[in-house]
C-alpha cells in the first residue's frame, strides 16, 4: 500500500539505493497500491523475480546494468580479538522460517539496525560488509580476510551514519565509524571501486485498473 516505484524496484532486484543512480523524480514521491497473486505456489525467493515482471508489464520498465566507479568503504581489521566468535551452532534459517538454536532477538547472518543500536548473529566478514552497506547506503568491500562467523553488537550515535568517516560526535556514544573500531576492531576506509548499477532506460506511471 502506498509504495513508491523506488521501493518496488529495490525489492524486485534486491539492490541498494546507490545502485539506482538515475530515474525521474516521481519514482520516489508517488505511492502505488499493488495487489498481485501468483498463479501457483512459489518459493519465497521467487517473489522478487516475479515482481520484476510486474514492473516491466505495469510500469513499462526498461533497464540495463552497468559497472560504474563509485566511492566505497573498505572494511579492514585494525585490532584482532575484538570480534566474538558466534555462539550459534545451527544453520541460519531461511526468511520467515524458525530454527532451533538460533536466538530470536536479532537476525542470523544479517544485522538488525535500530536507532543507535546494531545487532546480528553468525555473520561472516562478507555478510558484515554487505549489512553495513545497507546501513550506510554506500558500498562496503570486505577486506578483513576473516574466517569463521561472528556475533556483532554495536552502540553508536544515530545521526552518525550521515557524518564523514573522520567526523566526531558531541554525544557520549561514538559515531558508527568510531564504534566499529572501538567495539569490533574494524575500520571503514574511504576508497574507490567498481559498483554494479541498474540504469533505468524507460519507465511510465501505470494506468488505473
Amino acid at each position: 500500500m502506498n509504495c513508491s516505484f523506488w521501493m518496488l524496484i529495490h525489492y524486485a532486484f534486491q539492490i541498494q539505493p546507490y545502485q539506482i543512480p538515475d530515474g525521474p523524480g516521481w519514482i520516489k514521491s508517488v505511492g502505488f497500491d499493488l495487489n498481485a497473486k501468483p498463479g501457483e505456489a512459489h518459493d519465497f525467493d521467487d517473489i522478487p523475480v516475479m515482481l520484476q515482471g510486474v514492473l516491466e508489464d505495469r510500469f513499462q520498465l526498461k533497464y540495463h546494468w552497468e559497472i560504474r566507479e563509485q566511492s566505497v568503504y573498505d572494511l579492514v581489521v585494525t585490532k584482532s580479538g575484538k570480534l566474538r566468535p558466534s555462539i550459534v551452532k545451527a544453520e541460519c534459517p531461511r526468511p520467515f522460517a524458525d530454527s532451533e538454536g538460533v536466538p530470536q532477538d536479532a537476525p542470523c547472518g544479517d544485522l538488525d539496525n535500530t536507532s543507535g543500536y546494531t545487532k546480528g548473529y553468525k555473520l561472516t566478514g562478507s555478510e558484515l560488509a554487505a549489512s553495513l552497506s545497507w546501513l550506510l547506503s554506500k558500498p562496503v568491500v570486505d577486506k578483513t580476510n576473516l574466517a569463521g562467523a561472528y556475533d556483532v553488537e554495536l552502540r553508536w550515535t544515530p545521526d552518525s551514519v550521515e557524518m564523514k568517516s573522520n567526523g566526531s560526535s558531541e554525544h557520549d556514544t561514538p559515531d558508527i565509524f568510531t564504534a566499529l573500531q572501538e567495539q569490533l576492531g574494524l575500520k571503514l576506509e574511504p576508497s574507490k571501486g567498481p559498483v554494479r548499477v541498474l540504469v533505468i532506460d524507460h519507465v511510465e506511471k501505470p494506468s488505473d485498473n
